[in-house]
């Protein structure tokens, strides 16, 4: 008998609990039953079991949308997929799939193959880091050479594919962070600059390091007041893409200050571009491609055991964390 991760009320780490789980029914057509060897931890699976995610979960209800493992059985219409493959979820708008345990199943539409290059560990770390800041630079903003771009809460494992996303256009990113001690950290990871935004004017930092000419485009997880602070630092069209709390304060958009430098305001999820086929295919391939030259590679920050796992949700939340948190599977 496996073992799931579940929550049966909403709430912080210690909602969650351990549950086993037998696979009872036949797979549907197009889904992928697979041995789970690692999973990977996003801030957004917290805010599902917390109630503050746009996704309702019904109760009870699995958790977490990454994870790599061994292709176990496959639905009668799998193409692309055998047993005995390694593959990797893509994280997408669901609530029915959601894959932290020792087994999970998804559609065959969200998973890939793991990179020949990468562990199970870093496979399963891969696609919410890089796709959440693939579609605003790459498909909507169109970053290139001599675009400087602000991204807030830098050290996260979302902050940090940013910084590789920006890099790989031509662009140059300019991190954030209130921690001292993640600033070098930060600049030896390939941020052109990172502002201390305990310490220095957000803006007239901006304006500094840009020659006055400001960002083309910001990456703000965060909320205010972070948002007022860079307003005025806009260069103009550029877009702010705002998909995140970690504040816990809302915004309220600043008409004037938007229309005097004719930018935009887009609240954004990159849920509602990998649903699209055409749109998911091109930023996997353009994140596969980069992978396999070995340009893009995920940061681990710390690894759990299977046992542990709550424990890891619990470091998710403290804000020492550089990278990507990882659970590895030992279900051999």
């Amino acid at each position: 008998m496996s073992k799931i991760l579940v929550f049966n009320s909403l709430g912080g780490p210690e909602v969650l609990e351990f549950q086993n789980f037998n696979l009872d029914r036949e797979l549907e057509p197009d889904e992928v039953f697979y041995n789970v060897k690692a999973f990977a931890l996003n801030r957004s699976d917290w805010l599902l079991s917390a109630g503050y995610h746009f996704t309702i979960p019904d109760l009870p209800s699995r958790i977490g949308s990454e994870a790599s493992g061994i292709v176990e059985k496959i639905g009668s219409n799998v193409k692309n997929f055998k047993v005995g493959d390694k593959v990797a979820s893509i994280p997408f708008f669901t609530t029915k799939y959601l894959v932290h345990g020792e087994v999970a199943i998804t559609p065959e539409k969200y998973l890939t193959h793991c990179p020949n290059n990468l562990n199970f560990t870093e496979s399963c770390s891969i696609w919410m880091q890089y796709l959440t800041s693939y579609y605003p630079f790459v498909e909507i903003a169109n970053i290139k050479e001599g675009d400087f771009v602000l991204i807030g809460a830098a050290s996260s494992s979302a902050g940090l594919g940013a910084i590789d996303i920006v890099k790989s256009c031509g662009g140059s990113a300019i991190a954030t962070t209130r921690s001292q001690k993640k600033i070098n950290f930060l600049q030896n990871y390939g941020a052109k600059a990172v502002i201390d935004t305990t310490k220095d004017n957000l803006a007239e930092k901006i304006l500094e390091i840009t020659n006055g000419n400001g960002v083309r485009a910001v990456y703000d997880p965060i909320g205010n007041p972070f948002y007022e602070k860079y307003l005025d630092a806009l260069q103009m069209g550029a877009i702010v893409f705002h998909f995140g709390l970690l504040s816990g304060e809302s915004i309220k958009i600043d008409i004037s200050r938007h229309v005097r430098k004719n930018s935009f305001f887009l609240p954004y999820s990159m849920f509602n571009y990998v649903s699209e086929q055409l749109s998911l295919l091109r930023g996997v391939d353009y994140i596969t491609k980069n992978i396999n030259k070995g340009i893009f590679k995920p940061k681990i920050d710390k690894v759990f055991s299977f046992k542990n796992s709550i424990e890891a949700y619990k470091y998710l939340l403290e804000y020492d964390v550089m990278g990507k948190i990882v659970v590895e599977v030992n279900n051999s």
